[in-house]
């Protein structure tokens, strides 16, 4: 503003002055301020640029410390989720060691459970079998029976007795039975009732400290496993059958008395249940 105001009075002078030189001279001069005044308001353009982009960096600088204020946060919550998952991964991998623990001690419990129950099942079918046997005992050793049957019998159970005491050895039961067996002399009326009766008190022992069925349970047992397949063999027989031709009955062979009704020989007496043969100790 003061170049221009000089420029102003330096033209008024001139004017006054009327001199051709000073005239070119100021001329000049105005052409040279116009020119610097040109290039002021670029200074003042870049000036204003240089403001602008220093208020976006003052924004940008202040933007960035809040980023950073709120990182810590993030950094904060990144480590807790951080070791909530190596807690997580240990926990996952004791529960896998426990879990494989357990599975493992429940394979060992299933096991010695089925070894468990196969002593019980083979016990009781010891014990069943001596059931049976003290109680053929009991029935066929009679007091009106013959002295020598008698004595052949008395010493029939005497060895039995002996037999099932060395297997069952803790049951004082046995023990005092066989003693009493032992005492009893002769082959008489009292003899053979003293040994009919140790040999049912014997029988009924067995069965109620093996819990064993009896024979009438046992029979219905058997019946019912044998529904099923009745139930079959009758689905598959025809409703009707042809006629017979004349004289095709008398060619059949005829049955044999022995067989049973479903072709099997008769059980032998004192054997197992059934006819099958004492299970082995």
């Amino acid at each position: 503003m003061k170049r221009a105001f000089c420029a102003m009075v330096w033209l008024f002078v001139v004017a006054c002055g009327g001199d051709q030189d000073r005239e070119a001279a100021l001329k000049k001069e105005i052409e040279q301020l116009k020119t610097e005044r040109v290039e002021i308001a670029a200074v003042e353009k870049a000036k204003a640029e240089v403001a602008a982009v220093e208020a976006r960096l003052e924004a940008a600088r202040q933007e960035n410390t809040a980023k950073q204020a709120s990182l810590a946060d993030l950094e904060k919550k990144r480590d807790v989720r951080r070791r909530a998952a190596s807690s997580e991964r240990e926990r996952t991998a004791k529960l896998g060691t426990e879990k494989a623990q357990a599975l493992e001690q429940a394979k060992q419990a299933v096991e010695a459970a089925q070894q468990l129950d196969q002593k019980i099942a083979h016990a009781q079918a010891r014990a069943l079998w001596a059931r049976d046997q003290l109680a053929l005992f009991a029935h066929e050793i009679q007091p009106e029976d013959a002295a020598w049957a008698t004595t052949r019998r008395l010493a029939a159970l005497r060895e039995f007795v002996a037999r099932t005491h060395k297997e069952w050895g803790d049951d004082p039961e046995l023990s005092d039975s066989a003693a009493e067996l032992e005492s009893v002399g002769g082959a008489d009326h009292a003899a053979a009732e003293k040994a009919r009766a140790v040999a049912g008190r014997l029988s009924a022992r067995f069965s109620r400290i093996y819990e064993l069925p009896s024979a009438e349970e046992i029979a219905a047992q058997r019946a019912r496993r044998m529904q099923p397949a009745a139930a079959a063999a009758a689905q598959n027989t025809p409703e009707s059958e042809p006629a017979a031709e004349p004289g095709a009955a008398a060619s059949k062979p005829p049955a044999t008395p022995d067989a049973t009704a479903s072709g099997d020989a008769p059980a032998t007496p004192g054997a197992g249940v059934g006819g099958d043969a004492p299970p082995t100790p």
